[in-house]
């Protein structure tokens, strides 16, 4: 082989190698505040050193297969989050136990828009111990799944955002916190550890279409909550608790709690069986009508009131008077109590309740990225009801929260639209062609020289003697 077409070669293998380490990126470890800009698979897995911060009027776009690595960090959105996985290729978001790693929406960052859509999206992802904090934004945020051991998976402080199709898991705090704002809660399936709430609303949230279980309360309701068509199951104290009289309750299956329902509200077109307690402490002023309430230990308990409460055109289960007022706690167990007047009361079933379900299946998640479908709902009951209260609606105003964290550890990762391992591939891809180019000169020089060895000994022949005086 001439030594041309060594140089060739090597100059071959020594690109391709280059190639192929360029193809063969590490961990990107990043930082700061950030422009518009794509994280792909191609240089995942991104480690945070340090808050991100993504700036008002940029997009952090975040493409399937990405990881994530938190640490003690937040990605804070003033601008927008753009992070959709598909079904086969999931982004991951993950960081150790009991870490306050979260994703922050600030009040400046882009609501989501269903018609363009457009703004801030978080779908198809796997959270790890990674939290979602809301202030005052909309976000979307569906079909993931969200495992933690320490923070509330989502704490909503304001804005309207949509939270819907998820799977929660969780062991500690709520699986859904709502200090204060109207979000949208549906289609989501929820699983306590037998400890806090499944939802803890103090907003004007709509609640629909979830299934709860193993939780310590499924819902509880401060603020004026509309909770509808929710199958909650299997929790530890109360299906639904709610302190707030506008809240309405209607076409929910609750079995196999403590308590299905206790509290205030407007109770409509409900299934609440097999529960130890259907109605604990319902008070005056409450509507309950049209509801299938039996086969409870006690179908209804009341408490410390002495004034009487109305529960008209209810199904017990029978049609027997005496065999219903068994079932009841009032005055004629305790007479410091009202009377649970329940006459006149249905003949049947109401037929648009929903049906109590046996189970609500927990979806459990592969822990790769590859061939894991969306979170999957289980049991969803979708009745028809009599009809539609309209309470009058309770006004919530807030003030929106702002965070104003500098940025920690290396200060930038990108520069303009190019992040530094980009940059950095392109100047060694530069220097490896300009030594490729520099190798095959020098070889070719060697090797002209070795193929005309008479040059040098004619230039030898014909040198001018030198002349001796």
């Amino acid at each position: 082989m001439s030594r041309l077409a060594c140089g060739f070669l090597i100059v071959t293998i020594m690109i391709g190698g280059l190639l192929f380490l360029k193809g063969t990126h590490g961990e990107t470890f990043i930082s700061g505040k950030t422009s518009t800009v794509t994280w792909s698979s191609q240089y995942s897995p991104y480690t945070l050193t340090g808050d991100v911060i993504i700036d008002s009027g940029a997009t952090l776009t975040i493409q399937p297969g990405v990881t994530v690595n938190f640490g003690l960090y937040a990605i804070v959105v003033n601008g927008v989050l753009n992070a959709q996985g598909t079904n086969n290729s999931k982004i991951f978001f993950s960081s150790s136990a009991f870490s306050t790693a979260r994703i922050v929406f600030n009040s400046t960052s882009t609501s989501w828009n269903e018609q363009l859509s457009s703004g801030n999206i978080i779908n198809n992802a796997f959270f790890y111990s990674v939290a979602i904090v809301i202030e005052g934004s909309s976000p979307k945020i569906s079909n993931n799944y969200f495992s933690t051991t320490s923070n509330s998976p989502i704490t909503i402080n304001g804005g309207l955002p949509i939270i819907t199709k998820n799977a929660i898991t969780f062991f500690s705090s709520d699986g859904i916190h709502i200090n204060y704002g109207s979000p949208e809660i549906s289609l989501n399936v929820i699983n306590g550890a037998g400890q806090s709430y499944g939802i803890y609303n103090e907003g004007t949230a709509i609640i629909s279409d979830n299934n709860i279980t193993g939780c310590y309360s499924g819902i509880y309701a401060i603020g004026h909550s509309t909770i509808q068509k929710n199958n909650i199951m299997n929790n530890v104290n109360d299906g639904i608790r709610s302190n707030n009289s506008y809240s309405l309750i209607q076409n929910n299956a609750l079995s196999k709690n403590l308590v299905g329902i206790s509290g205030n509200g407007v109770i409509l077109n409900n299934t609440i069986a097999n529960n130890n307690y259907g109605l604990w402490a319902p008070n005056s002023s409450e509507s309950i009508s049209y509801n299938n309430i039996f086969d409870n230990a006690q179908n209804v308990h009341l408490t410390e009131n002495a004034s009487n409460v109305n529960a008209f055109y209810n199904w017990w289960g029978t049609t027997d008077a005496v065999a219903i007022n068994q079932t009841i706690w009032d005055f004629k167990n305790a007479t410091n109590l009202g009377t649970l007047n329940f006459i006149p009361f249905l003949n049947q079933t109401n037929p648009f309740a929903p049906l109590i379900q046996t189970l609500i299946a927990i979806p459990q998640p592969s822990p790769t990225a590859t061939s894991e479908a969306s979170p999957t709902l289980y049991i969803t009951p979708t009745p028809t009801f009599y009809f539609t209260a309209t309470p009058e609606p309770t006004p919530n105003t807030y003030s929106t929260p702002q965070i104003t964290q500098e940025p920690q550890g290396t200060p930038f990762s990108t520069i303009g639209q190019f992040s530094i391992t980009e940059i950095a591939n392109l100047l060694v891809i530069v220097l490896a062609a300009a030594l490729s180019v520099i190798i095959i000169v020098v070889i070719n020089n060697k090797s002209r020289k070795a193929e005309n060895p008479r040059s040098k000994s004619k230039r030898q022949r014909h040198k001018p003697k030198k002349i001796q005086s």
